[in-house]
């Protein structure tokens, strides 16, 4: 046996040295590809980075927008309210010719009668008149 014991150990000791050369090929390998996944995986986040960044800008111009459409809106509704109050107060003045306009109706009305009623007296007063 111990004759043959050390070339069972070479062998072992060779078996054992081609296992490790193996693994460590292995695990280089696999070494290697973990670091190209880890590669394409930060050129993913720096591609996503840069995306978050643009559409950041646009956010904030799409906000900047917003309070410019916000603005202006407010703006016309002020305006409007402006508009409708400045048409009330021309209404208003409206209703108030209407107004004196009817009292100056009715004044006429009324002095039509009493001149109608004068020329009636007039007429009966020549006729009277004339009968004399």
């Amino acid at each position: 046996l111990r004759g043959g014991a050390p070339g069972h150990v070479g062998a072992l000791r060779q078996d054992l040295t081609d296992q490790h050369q193996e693994a460590l090929a292995k695990s280089a390998g696999q070494t290697s590809d973990l670091r190209m996944e880890l590669a394409a995986a930060v050129q993913g986040v720096g591609i996503v980075q840069r995306q978050m960044v643009a559409m950041s800008g646009e956010v904030k111009a799409m906000k900047g927008r917003l309070e410019i459409l916000e603005r202006q809106q407010e703006a016309d509704r002020t305006a409007e309210a402006t508009a409708r109050a400045s048409v009330a107060q021309r209404l208003d003045a409206l209703a108030a010719q209407a107004a004196l306009g009817a009292l100056a109706n009715d004044k006429l009305d009324r002095l039509s009668a009493q001149i109608m009623s004068q020329s009636t007296f007039n007429e009966q007063f020549d006729c009277l008149s004339q009968q004399l």
